[in-house]
C-alpha cells in the first residue's frame, strides 16, 4: 500500500520528496548488504521512531506500516546500489 494514497494518513505527493530524503538519510545506519527485513530489530525500531518523530502523521499507521514502507524502499535501494557497486569492482 502506498502511504501517500491513504487518506487516513493525510500525506500527499508534495510530502514525498522530503519524506523519501529523510528515509534515505535514516537508512545510512543500516547494513548496506541486507534488505529491510534482514536488519537488526533494534536498528529498525530506531529508524521507525526517527521517521515517525520527523513526520508524526506516519505514527497514525497501524503497526508502523507507513514508516516501514518508506524505510523498506530506501533500504532496498541502498542494498541494490551497494551490490551493484561491489559487482563493478
Amino acid at each position: 500500500m502506498n502511504v501517500f494514497l491513504d487518506p487516513d494518513v493525510g500525506l500527499c505527493e508534495a510530502d514525498r520528496p522530503a519524506l523519501v530524503a529523510k528515509a534515505e538519510a535514516i537508512v545510512q545506519d543500516f547494513n548496506p548488504r541486507a534488505s529491510f527485513c534482514q536488519q537488526a530489530r533494534v536498528i529498525l525500531e530506531r529508524a521507525v521512531l526517527a521517521l515517525e518523530c520527523h513526520e508524526p502523521r506516519l505514527a497514525l499507521c497501524k503497526t508502523s506500516w507507513g514508516a516501514c514502507s518508506l524505510l523498506s524502499k530506501a533500504a532496498n535501494n541502498l542494498q541494490s546500489a551497494t551490490m551493484l557497486k561491489e559487482k563493478r569492482q
